[in-house]
């Protein structure tokens, strides 16, 4: 009931967005200290790449098991672009970013080759072949203890809040913008009945890996964004836990949706900050509020988008 009336304002109170927007955007003159802001960022991060796995499977139905590999990706090629060729952060992210969506565009071939429970164990190998590429050569990307002695993106809280929820307000308008185009409908299409979009002349294979492609540059532009942030990254960031997290984000908050992942992402990132002390039992409480949603509320907390609307591409 109450998510029913919550449904009601979203859609038909735009104002409810510009209070939202403006309490977004007033974070830094409110937030009571540092490590407030701190969350917001990691959200906004997290938001961006709950979106981009979202774009890949919540839209286009390609099941994906390893997005770390690219938000890991992302983090490691843009500190390794910095550090070793003293390239500038943010340039180093935007390069970060084409590589991974480069990687993304040849890795979603071999992709096309198998479905199902088949694609899910193909993409989960990605990340854990980069690990044993990190732990291989060490002398590079450090091990376990990984990189540390890059540069940041800004040593200001504000500037690096700010570039982060403008990093997650384009992401939501190309993601909106994707959704209501023609491109929208080819690649729903695509996921609700692949055989009948193939027999009416769509190329599947091209648009599978557009998307692919598309959704791994996103990740990838997140993840460096969130290492330069940090200016310390470990393997962790390729680990399977990462690639659960950002699955568990998304279906809590709505798989499909544009609002949801981004909800959801919010909703992970304050429970993983404010669960730090008992890490051991992160995980098992985030199984449980999943097993929760999947029960009560299979299609998400906020399974709609955004009540904005571009004219459909003819």
């Amino acid at each position: 009931m109450i998510l029913a009336k919550l449904r009601l304002i979203l859609r038909d109170s735009p104002i409810f967005f510009l209070i939202l927007l403006g309490v977004f955007i007033s974070v830094p003159f409110w937030a009571p200290n540092l490590w407030f802001i701190r969350i917001f960022i990691i959200g906004n991060l997290f938001a961006v790449f709950a979106l981009s796995w979202n774009l890949l499977v919540g839209y286009t139905g390609q099941i994906s098991f390893g997005h770390a590999f690219f938000f890991g990706g992302g983090a490691y090629a843009s500190v390794l672009l910095n550090k070793y060729l003293a390239i500038s952060p943010p340039l180093a992210i935007f390069l970060a970013g084409l590589m991974c969506g480069i990687s993304g565009f040849l890795l979603g071939y071999p992709c096309l080759r198998v479905r199902g429970v088949y694609l899910a164990l193909m993409t989960w190998a990605f990340p854990l072949i980069f690990i044993g590429i990190v732990m291989y050569y060490g002398g590079v990307f450090g091990r376990e203890m990984g990189i540390s002695g890059y540069q940041g993106l800004s040593s200001s809280y504000t500037i690096n809040y700010y570039a982060s929820f403008v990093l997650l307000a384009l992401v939501m308008f190309l993601t909106i913008a994707i959704v209501n185009s023609r491109l929208g409908l080819i690649i729903r299409s695509i996921r609700d009945n692949e055989i009948l979009a193939e027999s009416v002349g769509i190329h599947v294979s091209r648009y599978k890996v557009m998307i692919f492609a598309l959704s791994g540059l996103i990740a990838g532009v997140a993840g460096a964004f969130y290492a330069h942030f940090l200016k310390s990254i470990t393997p962790e960031l390729l680990a399977v836990d990462m690639s659960i997290l950002v699955i568990i984000m998304v279906i809590i908050g709505g798989l499909g949706s544009t609002f949801g992942p981004v909800f959801g992402a919010f909703m992970v990132t304050f429970l993983n900050n404010y669960l730090l002390y008992i890490s051991e039992l992160r995980m098992m409480i985030y199984a449980l509020v999943l097993i929760a949603v999947l029960f009560l509320r299979p299609q998400g907390l906020l399974p709609w988008s955004p009540p904005i609307r571009f004219r459909s591409v003819k």
